[in-house]
């Protein structure tokens, strides 16, 4: 567990504040490429760079509100997770992310599979974030459900990983933009899982600061691959 105003929890902060801004200066750059198209076509449309904005923006908000929930709602105290506002904060820190994935996921479907998958996987990622957001939580026990659908919700990053490796295997003229993309998603799936363990261990700044290389690299990298990604 973190205590409060320690080397890690300092260093926990300092990590987090870097990658809210990493994330929201690639949602600009990706926005700006949204705004030049508009002004390029004439009119706005839901293509493939609208919907890794909207991913960005909801890496962005999901981060933001669990900055909000760790470091001034409960201080990295488990005994009032459960208490309200706190597991507010929480749900919509999940429930963002979520819609970003619903986003990715049914542009994929739509724009490089032709609805191959039948919009089922955006469907469903979309559901289960919105019983999770009204789930009630009462006990702990019940925050442990919540918790659950947020580990679900790697499920989701798995399939978008596989999903630009399948693009890039029978796109070739797409392939090196599609792998960096794959390659940066998983390192941000991997980095936000051993975020999520690191404050039970024994091993936090070492553990923070992985989370913090692997979160950076692949933003980074998956930006640089959607700004390189012609559809």
């Amino acid at each position: 567990m973190i205590i409060p105003y320690s080397f890690e929890y300092y260093l926990y902060l300092v990590f987090t504040i870097i990658i809210l801004t990493i994330t929201m200066v690639a949602a600009i750059v990706l926005f700006r490429r949204v705004l030049s198209r508009k002004n390029a076509s004439g009119k706005f449309s839901f293509d493939f760079i609208f919907a890794m904005f909207i991913l960005f923006i909801s890496w962005f908000c999901s981060r933001f509100f669990y900055m909000i929930f760790d470091f001034i709602l409960t201080g990295f105290n488990e005994a009032v997770y459960i208490l309200m506002p706190n597991i507010l904060f929480y749900k919509l820190g999940d429930f963002s992310v979520s819609i970003g994935y619903f986003a990715v996921l049914y542009i994929i479907d739509k724009e490089l599979l032709n609805f191959k998958m039948k919009r089922i996987p955006a469907i469903l990622v979309l559901v289960l974030s919105v019983i999770q957001l009204i789930y009630p939580v009462i006990t702990q026990a019940d925050f442990e459900v919540v918790v659950l659908f947020g580990y679900i919700g790697v499920l989701f990053v798995l399939l978008i990983f596989l999903l630009f490796l399948y693009v890039g295997i029978k796109t070739p003229s797409l392939g090196k933009y599609a792998y960096m993309i794959a390659l940066g998603i998983l390192l941000i799936g991997v980095g936000s899982i051993i975020g999520s363990f690191a404050a039970m261990t024994e091993l936090i700044s070492l553990l923070y600061t992985m989370f913090f290389i692997l979160l950076a690299s692949g933003i980074l990298l998956m930006g640089y691959g959607v700004l390189k990604f012609n559809v």
